[in-house]
């Protein structure tokens, strides 16, 4: 009974550090998956930031170029309220659009940890049945030990 009990021990062992180490590969591949995501983002809205202020300059240009055109000054008064408004309307944009990726970022954070309890789960629970597998297999011998 000894070598039967060893031989089981030594196989649930082994079957314990596949599992684990299955576990372990799926979680860097879903953290790999989540920094390219992430990296995505952060870049499609560093994009759009600078899309943003440079359009915030042509729009200020062309407005300060209006006003002169009017025969009101490009600066000071009414001109400055206005292209502050663009500007802080934009600002605004801006803002909005790093919230919306944080919270994206978030989510995949979010995301990537209820992965890893998945996957740390799948392995043991993959382990008990491999356990329980043995001990069916060798429940026949046990009761003709006993007997």
């Amino acid at each position: 009974m000894g070598s039967t009990a060893a031989s089981i021990a030594l196989q649930l062992g082994m079957e314990y550090l596949s599992n684990s180490q299955n576990a372990k590969a799926s979680n860097r591949v879903a953290q790999a998956k989540a920094s390219a995501n992430a990296a995505n983002i952060k870049r499609a809205t560093d994009i759009e930031e600078r899309r943003k202020r440079e359009a915030l300059k042509r729009i200020t240009a062309s407005q300060r170029a209006r006003f002169g055109a009017q025969g009101v000054g490009g600066r000071g008064g009414s001109a400055d309220s206005v292209i502050g408004g663009f500007a802080k309307s934009h600002d605004n944009d801006i803002a909005d659009s790093r919230l919306i990726a944080n919270e994206q970022i978030n989510g995949l954070q979010s995301t990537l940890g209820a992965t890893k309890k998945a996957n740390l789960l799948d392995a043991s629970t993959a382990t008990r049945r491999f356990a329980f597998s043995l001990l069916k297999k060798q429940v026949p011998n046990l009761k003709s030990l006993l007997d």
